[in-house]
């Protein structure tokens, strides 16, 4: 199974710009930041930018776990994007490189392309290349109350 080709997915600038192509030979629309002009803008811009362009998800390395890009992290979740987090060891030489995340992306297809059902309350999932496994999700309830915890 393929994901379904109206997915609208955004690659963050930590991501291969060498992903996109094999995305787009499966006919998604797959685009990366640095094609857009978003490169080396903050986190908070790049979601903003995904949620008004009605992007699906992002693919991101980033975690988004606290700091300035958590409260627009959690924003955009409760806004309908999802977060596709691609997780490596970093100490590993190499670890991570365009052809690993490719792998990685497209052994979930059918994970990713459940995320994104319009009827999914998940908002996010950490895809960890060691265990070749989702070690991580996230749903929409979590978030919200993740939010209401946080304020406004």
């Amino acid at each position: 199974m393929t994901l379904p080709r109206s997915i609208r997915l955004l690659l963050d600038e930590n991501i291969a710009e060498a992903v996109a192509d094999p995305l787009r030979a499966r006919g998604l629309q797959a685009d990366h930041v640095k094609l857009l002009g978003l490169d080396n803008r903050s986190d908070s811009v790049v979601l903003a930018f995904a949620v008004a362009h009605d992007y699906d998800a992002i693919i991101t390395k980033d975690r988004y776990a606290k700091g300035e890009a958590r409260l627009p992290a959690l924003r955009a979740m409760r806004d309908g994007l999802r977060i596709i987090q691609l997780r490596f060891r970093q100490k590993n030489l190499g670890s991570g490189d365009a052809d690993e995340q490719i792998q990685l992306i497209l052994d979930h297809e059918r994970e990713i392309e459940r995320v994104i059902a319009r009827d999914s309350q998940v908002r996010q999932i950490i895809l960890n290349h060691a265990v070749g496994t989702i070690t991580r999700v996230i749903t929409l309830d979590e978030v919200a109350a993740e939010l209401r915890r946080l304020g406004p």
